[in-house]
């Protein structure tokens, strides 16, 4: 599922499209909890989250997390990204908890417990 801005400048990635997966927070926390080993991939698996400025593109900025299903099989990253202009650095920042909260949320919805990204969003909140 997407939502599209309604600014005249955004960032989109068509369903579909075929993507590197070593670039940007969506491929990398992927990678991360498929077992892709070194950094950053060992940070993304203790703090649950990566954020990607100018990785995929250098005018685009994003924030991901993973979702889990039963057995902790994982489904997917939860991603917000946009054009590096609205989204920077302290943006990204502000929104780690509240995205790691709905990653939670979705986990729990696909019959997973949650408790990791529970405390990954406490975390995030403390500042960390």
């Amino acid at each position: 599922y997407r939502v599209e801005s309604k600014h005249p400048i955004r960032y989109t990635i068509r369903e579909g499209d075929v993507l590197p997966l070593l670039v940007g927070s969506g491929g990398r926390v992927l990678a991360a909890f498929s077992g892709q080993e070194g950094e950053p991939y060992e940070t993304i698996r203790n703090t649950y989250n990566y954020i990607s400025i100018g990785d995929r593109d250098p005018q685009t900025a994003g924030i991901s997390a993973p979702v889990f299903g039963p057995g902790r099989t994982l489904l997917g990253a939860l991603t917000l990204a946009g054009p590096s202009t609205r989204v920077d650095a302290a943006f990204l920042e502000r929104m780690k908890r509240p995205l790691l909260e709905a990653a939670a949320r979705a986990t729990r919805a696909f019959g997973e417990d949650a408790f990791m990204l529970d405390v990954a969003a406490l975390n995030a909140g403390a500042g960390n």
